[in-house]
């Protein structure tokens, strides 16, 4: 059943919050495939938030790498491309995860991760989607080194 974004926002005011289970690797190390995600609406969202947010016809729950007035740039930690949204595509932020052993909040990175991603994003984009033309970079391995 497909449960549109309004209406996920709707259950959202009216419970306060959704647990929700994650399916894919795109925010590998951090949130595992089958782990369980804990998601709350704010007011505010800020860089270092991992969102959930709808992106086409997916629920997607990727880290919020750079806001620039009403646009949004978020990016799976294990992932390339950058998705540019706007607010009222958000329909929280993830307060924490849980696995079958753990339930830990969402760990904070470092300045230099955010750049690194951004980095990571625009040169996805700039070799026309080339995956292999990314991975070969110093950039890519030094992100790959410190944070995957």
């Amino acid at each position: 059943m497909s449960i549109s974004n309004n209406m996920l926002k709707v259950i959202m005011k009216s419970v306060g919050c959704l647990k929700m289970t994650i399916s894919g690797t795109s925010m590998l190390p951090i949130i595992n495939d089958g782990d369980n995600i804990h998601i709350e609406i704010a007011d505010i969202y800020d860089v270092g938030d991992i969102l959930l947010f709808y992106y086409g016809n997916y629920a997607l729950a990727h880290r919020l790498i750079k806001k620039v007035e009403n646009v949004y740039f978020c990016k799976g930690d294990n992932t390339f491309k950058i998705e540019d949204i706007e607010y009222d595509q958000i329909i929280g932020k993830v307060v924490f995860i849980s696995s079958s052993k753990y339930c830990y909040p969402p760990p904070p990175r470092d300045k230099r991760f955010y750049e690194l991603s951004w980095k990571i994003g625009q040169s996805y984009m700039e070799s026309g989607l080339d995956y292999h033309a990314v991975v070969t970079t110093p950039i890519f391995t030094e992100y790959k080194n410190n944070y995957l």
